[in-house]
């Protein structure tokens, strides 16, 4: 079976093309002309360079495949995020029911299911909520929204995988799920606020697509999650495995919003790089992403390793880089 893997270059598309190699498959991989490619060294892939605004470049990558792995989206909080995530699933999805592809595993996000003010809610798939915090949630909402609605439409064979918070090795450009930890090599973590979060391995998380492509049905939803953790309790665990203090300091959620509130000032005023804005504050601080994948165990066999285990194994990878140096601005976990 040939499968074409959009976004093959990123944190998880490097570790799902492993995965697929592992077990025989037919793999090419799709990337922007300017992708760091460290991730695929070494691997025996068909690469092809092009854009998911490009509809002609996407073409001639998925010719010939069996099926598509959609993962291709920025993970920067940026107006232009939007329109990328947005624009560019529907160019995939027009294209691969074109072609006659025979199935699409689409990497959604947990931020379109939600979060909840109340630490004892545990949501599921059931709930599918649009939160406001950036371009990013936004667009993956509306992205997410396109896919099941095509698939109903036109009948291509589509399965929607939202990955809660991803943790591993391979990340060279450090995105915001492994930026916490990246922090607290490089300086520590000294202050933290109230929220709670689901932690997974990448490595679990890829697995779980090859488990969609082979068992999971058309347009559903899994999610694909593990440890549920209070932010609190998973700074001080990363702080622990780095050798760093613990938080000294807790910020109230009134005071990050006045932060952000700040943040967001200054973004107007033509600062392009902020820790955080007002939008992330207001929807993030406070609130639990606490979710189920009971679901994605009983329907494709999922499962996952613990929290501290993925934590330890970028903490490792990194050191092993012979360096701990973050080439992306301090951005607040999204989730």
């Amino acid at each position: 079976m040939r499968v074409l893997v959009i976004g093959a270059s990123g944190h998880l598309g490097a570790h799902l093309v492993r995965v697929l190699l592992k077990e025989r498959y037919g793999v090419k991989a799709f990337v922007r002309k300017t992708s760091d490619l460290r991730g695929l060294a070494g691997l025996e892939v068909e690469l092809l360079r092009g854009d998911v605004l490009d509809p002609e470049s996407l073409a001639t990558a998925m010719a010939g495949c069996d099926a598509v792995f959609h993962l291709g989206a920025p993970t920067v909080l940026e107006a232009a995020t939007q329109k990328i995530i947005e624009d560019g699933t529907r160019n995939v999805f027009q294209c691969a029911h074109r072609l006659g592809i025979g199935k699409v595993v689409y990497t959604s996000s947990i931020v379109t299911v939600g979060y909840s003010s109340d630490p004892q809610i545990l949501l599921d798939e059931s709930s599918c909520q649009l939160t406001p915090a950036s371009p990013y949630h936004v667009a993956k909402f509306h992205a997410e929204m396109f896919a099941l609605d095509f698939s109903r439409e036109t009948g291509l064979p589509v399965v929607v995988v939202n990955p809660a918070t991803v943790i591993g090795p391979l990340d060279y450009r450090v995105t915001p799920s492994n930026l916490p930890i990246q922090q607290c090599l490089d300086r520590g973590l000294p202050v933290v606020f109230n929220s709670g979060l689901t932690i997974v391995h990448v490595e679990d998380v890829a697995a779980g697509h090859l488990l969609a492509l082979e068992r999971g049905i058309a347009g559903q939803r899994y999610i694909l999650g593990g440890d549920r953790m209070t932010l609190p309790e998973y700074f001080r665990l990363i702080c622990k495995m780095c050798g760093r203090p613990s938080p000294a300091f807790k910020i109230p959620r009134a005071l990050m919003l006045m932060a952000g509130a700040g943040f967001s000032a200054l973004q107007w005023a033509g600062v392009k790089k902020v820790p955080f804005t007002y939008g992330l504050a207001k929807n993030l601080v406070g609130k639990y992403g606490w979710y189920s994948s009971q679901k994605a165990v009983r329907d494709l066999g999922y499962s996952w390793r613990s929290a501290e285990d993925a934590i330890r194994s970028y903490i490792e990878w990194r050191r092993s880089q012979g360096a701990t140096g973050n080439p992306v601005g301090r951005r607040i976990p999204v989730g």
